[in-house]
């Protein structure tokens, strides 16, 4: 009887030691791989033998742009391309988007400032958002916010039109609020 509870014992602790291990591996497995597939990727469309080199040309690239977009002289530039860009059917939509999006996490102007909680379905029961617009003057009613839903586990989500008694702030960072919903609310705050 003592032989069963000791390998039972044993074999409870090797189940412990191999979750554990995978919980360490697999985050940094994860990670490496997904790196290796972007330098490899980014590697390709250069045709370089020694991997990194087309990342290292990309972030030079975006480095070297920054500076001259900070420029005086390049600035009207920008703006004039800026404007055919915004004016161009269908090339307008695509590049409005993602300008808009890319400043919302890191411009100037950033949108997911704001984390709030919103009442749905029933009494109790709430998701997390993110106030993109305080006053929503399109709709005839006074008192809506847009509020954006991020999904978990993705970088997509939900536009919602929320009347503002709906809307409850929260307190906290807001990058820390947007990895709690990322992580499916594993991540703690």
């Amino acid at each position: 009887m003592k032989t069963k509870k000791t390998v039972g014992i044993v074999i409870q602790k090797i189940i412990t030691w191999f979750l554990r291990g995978l919980l360490i591996s697999m985050p940094l497995v994860l990670t490496a791989y997904l790196l290796f597939l972007i330098f490899k990727g980014l590697d390709g469309l250069f045709q370089f033998e020694h991997a990194g080199v087309g990342l290292l040309l990309i972030l030079a690239g975006i480095l070297i742009i920054g500076i001259f977009g900070s420029s005086l002289i390049t600035r009207p530039i920008i703006s004039l391309l800026e404007t055919i860009l915004e004016k161009t059917p269908g090339i307008k939509l695509i590049y409005s988007s993602i300008k808009d999006l890319m400043e919302a996490f890191v411009g100037e102007k950033k949108k997911f400032n704001k984390p709030v909680l919103i009442q749905t379905e029933g009494e109790g029961i709430y998701k997390i958002g993110f106030v993109t617009n305080e006053s929503f003057s399109k709709i005839k009613e006074e008192g809506y916010s847009a509020v954006y839903i991020p999904f978990s586990y993705t970088f997509t989500g939900h536009l919602y039109i929320v009347h503002t008694s709906k809307i409850k702030p929260v307190e906290g960072n807001p990058a820390d609020w947007m990895k709690f919903v990322a992580s499916g609310g594993v991540t703690q705050l």
